[in-house]
């Protein structure tokens, strides 16, 4: 006997948001994985200021030799200036549409191009006394491709404690917003993790992994409620939360979702293409 727990179609009279509810997902994740890469020039700013500070502290590349004072004018405007460089580099990267988003191998491609660049104005910027013998560019190229590594580790550091800090305000906001919906399921179920709900006449069937049951709410209006959730409404009678998925399947030319604890959700012909584009299948 075949697996099934949804409603036929026609039996539901809820109008289709979805295309909204998923509109609301993208631009959430957007915002939550997008915002440092929105300010290159700042994060740039503080690693090359960071980079700057510590170089001179430890007195690298053997300028300890020199006093303090010098260090901190030396390291700072060189790294400054690096900071410059990388964020122009990261910009004309996006111009071109050459997007690093989390490819750690173009990443390493960034580093030799920003070590390249910095490497004559390293050589400059230690020929004050007269310029050093050209032979010394295959030197300060190896010191600046160690610098740029540097950069360009501490660059991602700062993104993924960014990455990780907005999933956990995200993860933490869908809580309380989510909260006012579960207060309306019985006692036994408001600590479980919603999976799916479904509209049933005036009512909508709540599945959670601690069961499920019946709420008189409206469909759309509870969608409203869990719109901190990572969810969707795929189908005009039916919302699904997104961790709950397992896979899916196809009969008769009509998608089905297949959620934890055994729930078969039918997917709408015009919602296949919002899920792709989620990167829900």
């Amino acid at each position: 006997m075949k697996r099934r727990t949804y409603l036929q179609a026609e039996m539901n009279e809820v109008p289709d948001n979805s295309h909204q509810q998923q509109g609301l997902v993208i631009r959430a994740a957007r915002m939550a994985f997008g915002s440092l890469d929105s300010r290159p020039v700042a994060t740039w700013f503080v690693v090359g200021l960071g980079t700057g500070l510590f170089l001179a502290l430890v007195g690298a590349l053997e300028s300890y030799n020199y006093s303090f004072a010098f260090r901190i004018g030396f390291w700072l405007g060189l790294c400054l200036t690096g900071a410059a460089v990388a964020a122009t580099i990261e910009f004309l990267l996006n111009k071109v549409q050459w997007s690093l988003q989390r490819s750690y191998t173009k990443w390493l491609a960034f580093i030799l191009i920003f070590a390249t660049l910095m490497t004559p104005i390293a050589f400059l910027a230690n020929s004050t006394g007269g310029l050093k013998p050209w032979y010394d560019l295959l030197m300060y190229f190896q010191n600046s491709l160690v610098i740029s590594g540097v950069f360009v580790g501490i660059r991602l550091l700062v993104r993924e404690l960014y990455h990780y800090k907005a999933l956990f305000n995200r993860g933490r906001a869908a809580k309380t917003q989510t909260m006012a919906f579960m207060q309306r399921l019985p006692v036994q179920l408001r600590r479980g993790n919603l999976r799916a709900l479904c509209a049933d006449g005036h009512y909508i069937r709540a599945w959670t992994d601690l069961g499920s049951d019946l709420v008189l709410f409206r469909l759309k209006d509870a969608i409203r409620e869990l719109q901190g959730l990572e969810g969707m409404q795929v189908h005009r009678g039916w919302w699904v939360a997104r961790a709950a998925i397992q896979g899916s399947r196809r009969e008769n030319g009509r998608l089905f979702l297949l959620l934890e604890g055994d729930i078969e959700v039918p997917v709408s012909r015009s919602n296949v293409k919002a899920l792709r584009e989620a990167g829900w299948l």
